[in-house]
């Protein structure tokens, strides 16, 4: 019976997470009914891709290094300050606003209408359909800013375990401040950095929605036009997939393009999955360097990875090839270009180099130097407090303009109107798309509770190992996922019927939300004491009945808390409803907003009316999450539960 019971959720792990990466495999090699490789000829006969994934891989370092960084000194300021409520209500804008409404009101921040912005006031033009530098660096900043606050947070509670009397030992010998965050807490911190390092860097190398409505791709670069692509300043790899996908009719040359990203995020997650292990097996990270390097390097790939292979004998020299690759890399770059002559590999080298710094004991002591922390550490802070409260002033200001304008030049605007609101209720329909919405989230948020709550009462029953293993699987599933998966799964639900319908949006914000449930319920049924299922036992009641009418009614908590998690990231949800909802009367907020902005390139955006579509989302999120508020971290064996 139970078994029976956990059916529905394994098959929509199945369904959504694996049977796309067979579909891919199975679209991109069979060509009328004959297994072919010609799809994968075609692409190797065009750059594209390969400058492409150079754009991603640089992409997902920046964001990984720059999200650490600066996620590192403001955990470390949390964890010392007595006074950190403003800090921490700050990091909760870009945690809790959708991206689909932070990302349009940064690029009408930044760029305005065609570099006509907020920005000019204190002298910086800056537009991104014609600077590329300017559109990466932009399209990185808010990817930054996004990531921040999850960063902070995982840091700030690594921070907390590090014993506070080794701090209290450093400062009665003298150490400084700077002493305190890179001689204790950096050290000490080793395997979470590295941890984080690694599932940054494959989330950031899959992103999609944050460079899709900054950029849409950026503006093409003068070496990005090949035989068949134009190559943008932020043309990631799942940007360029969905470029393909959009742009033909057939979907086996898309497929083998998802076939190739899936193959890198697989291999960057060994590379996690190895990084993880209690004892690095060194030997095997090398190799991994050296077959990254023959298969993504081109000519130059081959000599490093000849001199990588000798670091599997003397690891030593790990360290001064990988410097000769970075130097080798940027001088080719200089001279040929970035997308031609830099070497993909070399920044999977410089992961592994990380990586394998894990296992070096001992760091020099740093006592000077803390003017300038103090200094990088107030700039850093006053920056977050500043784009925080940004966003949020220009969303009120351009939803009571009377004009679709982003100049902001008066406190308030000169047409100041709340016809805004008037229109996109009456006009536009918004009530009718906030339904939608409410609906896709009410379905997605009850069904998750119902379908992981008998899979993690299983999990809880079986080994420890067997269930971690699951929960790996679980996780699994949810990280590799992104356009690459979406485009076969686009193909399984068009081939049954189901494209313009809620059914595959549902699914997949389901899948999503399956992992953290499991994860959640499981944890808390850990903590059930067995004396109360060996009572149960007495009194003659059953596993199954046991299971339902004792643990459920026990869970109530933490089952509300899996519903509001699901709830929001289906309320939150952009790249479903944008891949598989196509009739206008059954738009998602998330899309119905981009139609008013459009992307970067779009002649006539409504930017008033955005506002006020934005706003009113912001409100009913807000009066959801109030109401679910009183549920989030009590269980009936809390001792404050009432």
């Amino acid at each position: 019976m139970q078994f029976i019971l956990v059916i529905p959720a394994i098959t929509i792990v199945v369904f959504i997470g694996f049977l796309p990466i067979f579909t891919a495999f199975s679209d991109a090699v069979i060509i009328n009914g004959t297994p072919s490789l010609l799809n994968f000829h075609y692409i190797l006969q065009d750059q594209g891709f390969m400058y492409s994934l150079k754009i991603s891989l640089v992409w997902a370092l920046f964001n990984t290094l720059l999200s650490l960084s600066l996620g590192f000194l403001i955990a470390h300021h949390l964890n010392r300050a007595r006074r950190w409520r403003l800090i921490y209500l700050a990091l909760l804008v870009p945690w809790g606003l959708p991206v689909y409404i932070g990302v349009p009101i940064w690029r009408a921040i930044v760029h305005g209408g065609g570099g006509t912005s907020i920005l000019n006031l204190i002298g910086i033009d800056i537009n991104l359909l014609t600077d590329p530098v300017a559109s990466f660096l932009a399209a990185l900043f808010v990817s930054v800013w996004f990531s921040l606050p999850l960063t902070v947070f995982v840091l700030w509670g690594s921070m907390a375990t590090v014993q506070t009397s080794l701090v209290d030992a450093a400062k009665i010998d003298g150490g400084s401040l700077s002493t305190e965050a890179f001689s204790i807490y950096l050290p000490m911190m080793k395997p979470a950095l590295i941890t984080m390092f690694t599932i940054n860097f494959i989330k950031f190398l899959k992103e999609f929605t944050v460079v899709f409505l900054m950029t849409d791709g950026g503006p093409p670069l003068v070496s990005g036009f090949t035989k068949r692509s134009i190559i943008g300043a932020t043309t990631t790899l799942d940007i360029f997939i969905y470029d393909i996908f959009t742009g033909r009719s057939s979907t086996g040359i898309a497929s083998a393009y998802s076939v190739l990203t899936l193959l890198l995020v697989a291999f960057v997650m060994i590379l996690w999955f190895l990084s993880s292990r209690v004892e690095l097996n060194a030997h095997l990270l090398i190799i991994l360097v050296v077959a990254a390097q023959t298969t993504l390097g081109g000519y130059t790939g081959l000599v490093f990875g000849g001199l990588y292979l000798l670091a599997v004998w003397k690891r030593g020299l790990f360290k001064y090839i990988l410097i000769g690759d970075i130097l080798v890399s940027l001088l080719l770059s200089l001279f040929n270009g970035f997308l031609r002559g830099f070497n993909a590999a070399t920044i999977i080298s410089l992961m592994v180099f990380l990586i394998l710094r894990r296992e070096r004991e001992g760091a020099a002591v740093v006592k000077s130097g803390d003017r300038a922390l103090k200094l990088l550490t107030g700039i850093v802070l006053a920056g977050v407090l500043i784009a925080s409260v940004l966003p949020l002033l220009v969303l009120v200001w351009i939803s009571l303009s009377g004009l679709s304008t982003t100049y902001i030049d008066s406190f308030l605007p000169r047409y100041f109107t709340l016809d805004n609101f008037v229109r996109v209720v009456g006009e536009e329909g918004i009530i009718s798309t906030l339904l939608n919405t409410l609906f896709v989230s009410l379905v997605t948020g009850l069904a998750v509770p119902l379908l992981t709550f008998q899979l993690a009462l299983a999990l809880r029953k079986i080994k420890n190992s067997l269930s971690d293993i699951a929960i790996v699987i679980l996780n699994t599933v949810g990280v590799i996922g992104g356009m690459h998966t979406l485009v076969p799964l686009y193909s399984i639900f068009r081939t049954m019927g189901m494209i313009d319908s809620y059914f595959p949006v549902v699914l997949v914000y389901i899948s999503h939300a399956i992992p953290f449930s499991v994860f959640t319920i499981r944890t808390y049924l850990e903590s059930v004491p067995e004396s109360l299922e060996d009572q149960a036992k007495i009194d003659g009641v059953g596993p199954v009945a046991f299971g339902f009418r004792i643990l459920l009614p026990l869970s109530r908590p933490v089952l509300t808390t899996s519903f509001i998690v699901a709830f929001l990231g289906a309320w939150n949800g952009f790249l479903a409803p944008l891949l598989f909802l196509l009739s206008d009367s059954k738009y998602t907020m998330g899309v119905k907003l981009y139609t008013y902005v459009g992307s970067l390139g779009s002649g006539n955006p409504q930017w008033n009316l955005f506002g006020a579509a934005a706003t009113i989302n912001l409100l009913v999120m807000g009066v959801i999450f109030y109401t679910f508020r009183g549920y989030l971290g009590k269980t009936p064996l809390s001792e404050n539960y009432e």
